[in-house]
């Protein structure tokens, strides 16, 4: 293994880390239906983030950044939409 491979490997375990805290969030919001004290903000960031990451991978065909673009941007979707799901109801 080379070195960009050993740091491809680890920055995909991080943005899997990254990925299951926003599935833990959207979990929280779909299981207790409250978003008091929850901001949108950070998922929103993050997942425009990701997506520029994403398309960087495309442009220079590394495989970490496009992996760990879609591994995080699903669990913050996850998030995105149980928050979306949950405000109308709290208005």
């Amino acid at each position: 293994m080379d070195e960009k491979t050993i740091w491809s490997i680890l920055l995909m375990f991080c943005w899997i880390i990254v990925s299951l805290g926003q599935i833990n969030q959207g979990m929280k919001i779909k299981k207790n239906k409250n978003i008091e004290n929850i901001s949108i903000f950070l998922p929103t960031t993050v997942f425009i983030a990701q997506t520029i990451l994403f398309v960087k991978g495309l442009s220079y065909g590394d495989w970490s950044l496009i992996i760990g673009a879609v591994v995080v941007n699903i669990g913050t979707m996850f998030n995105v939409f149980n928050f979306l799901k949950i405000k109308p109801i709290q208005k």
